[in-house]
């Protein structure tokens, strides 16, 4: 047989196989999630798997695994999408699957769709963007202000978000007792809007060189402050406290519980975007502020607390599991800010923490974006993770229609959903035709 006779022999075989293995897979589709309820009511073992926004695969295997269009465990009853679906036998490969659920979760879904019982009271992170909208740009109003907003950022088309900065002294002055009203009303506003509001939990404060640590403009409450140790960083003006301390964990998690039991409760509780979760200074992560003395008394002293970077690293972990298990209706976001390497890893705790965090379907987020920001281990975790919440705040109010483009084209590509914007920049005349196409480009890509 001649050379380009055994050539197109082989393209041919080829062919064949590639045909057979379709056949194989047994590949249909079904418009949406009832097909999926009806095709494997009597099937205790299937897996979803996410193959890209809005498009799911199913595919017979040894244990039923379910996550939604971002990679993210959840029932099946909270899933909104109904995109066209695709069903493929168990050999399939595909890109990722996560974590185990069980054919209830169907029989659930299945009662939901046929109006047989009410909607689920765990709403999925995904209903924060029913319908395809992604809130690109959000309304952030700044450290101290819980409660207020801008009117016009309310009114702004542009804007389809507002953050509420949930400051521990603020909310819960005295302990057991909370003053929910101001957020409570910024929820309803921007919901009754049609919008949605993130949640910043804050109990530290950061960079505020111009208050003392004797002043009443603590974020840890004055009742915290008496039952727990803690220091004066005087290069800053902020009581830190011993965060190991078992008093202070218990009280941190019961302010961060109920918090999410008020929203839970809330009737605004599906427009939550998500929650940007403190775990360290202000709604960020560092566990200290690099200025000043800082190497000579602030790292000593929370070393005589117990700090090393390995158990800072745990302790983050600890703290953002606990987060995500109260807020199981909504997403947490992981807070990155550069943190000290931690020798059991000889990892940066950020980046520990943050492949960590991404593989637990926690978002991560970033509070300094720049024009020229670059993080390569975000636009990795945007690679493994198609649908991962990304989140960027600007480091100040930009000020300008150029510093804007390029915070843009910064967050692009670093693979963000959202932006955090400065009350200032983001009811700017000058500034909307940006945020009009930013929020274009986050629509069309998630």
């Amino acid at each position: 047989m001649k050379k380009h006779q055994w050539i197109a022999a082989v393209i041919l075989v080829c062919i064949v196989g590639i045909l057979g293995y379709f056949v194989y897979l047994r590949v249909f589709t079904m418009d949406t999630f009832e097909g999926i309820v009806t095709a494997f009511q009597g099937s205790s073992n299937f897996t979803f798997h996410t193959l890209h926004r809005g498009i799911f695969s199913v595919s017979l295997g040894e244990n039923a695994t379910i996550v939604d269009s971002r990679g993210i465990s959840m029932p099946i009853a909270a899933i909104t999408v109904h995109d066209r679906l695709m069903v493929m036998g168990k050999d399939d490969a595909v890109l990722h699957t996560i974590i185990a659920s069980h054919i209830e979760d169907l029989k659930q879904y299945q009662q939901n769709i046929s109006g047989n019982s009410s909607a689920s009271s765990n709403a999925a992170p995904s209903d924060a963007v029913a319908g395809g909208h992604i809130p690109a740009n959000i309304d952030y109003e700044g450290i101290v202000n819980y409660g207020n907003y801008n009117p016009e950022a309310l009114a702004n088309p542009n804007v389809g978000a507002v953050d509420i900065s949930m400051n521990w002294s603020q909310v819960e002055p005295q302990q057991g007792i909370f003053n929910f009203a101001p957020a409570d009303k910024v929820m309803a506003d921007w919901s009754n809007a049609g919008k949605k509001f993130t949640l910043i939990i804050r109990y530290i404060k950061e960079n505020e060189n111009h208050i003392s640590c004797s002043s009443n403009q603590q974020f840890l409450p004055s009742w915290e402050i008496a039952r727990i140790k803690s220091f004066c960083d005087s290069d800053q003006g902020i009581l830190m406290p011993d965060y190991f301390d078992p008093i202070f964990k218990a009280d941190l998690k019961a302010y961060v519980q109920a918090i999410a039991t008020h929203i839970a409760q809330s009737p605004y509780k599906n427009n939550l975007l998500y929650v940007r979760a403190a775990v360290g200074m202000g709604g960020e992560g560092f566990p200290y502020f690099r200025k000043g003395d800082y190497q000579t008394v602030d790292v000593p002293q929370l070393q005589s607390f117990g700090y090393t970077p390995t158990v800072w690293a745990a302790w983050q972990k600890e703290l953002l599991t606990f987060y995500k298990q109260a807020f199981s209706y909504a997403t947490v976001i992981y807070p990155l800010n550069g943190q000290d390497i931690d020798p059991a890893t000889g990892l940066n705790v950020v980046v520990e923490n943050a492949q960590w965090a991404a593989s637990q379907g926690i978002g991560l987020g970033q509070q300094g974006l720049q024009p020229k920001s670059n993080f390569p281990f975000l636009q990795q975790f945007r690679a493994k993770y198609p649908n991962l919440y990304i989140q960027f705040q600007t480091i100040w109010s930009v000020g300008n229609t150029q510093g804007i483009v390029g915070d843009i084209q910064a967050a692009d590509k670093n693979g963000a959903q959202f932006i955090e914007w400065y009350t200032t920049d983001i009811v700017n005349p000058a500034n909307q035709s940006s945020f009009a196409q930013w929020q274009q480009t986050v629509s069309n890509t998630y």
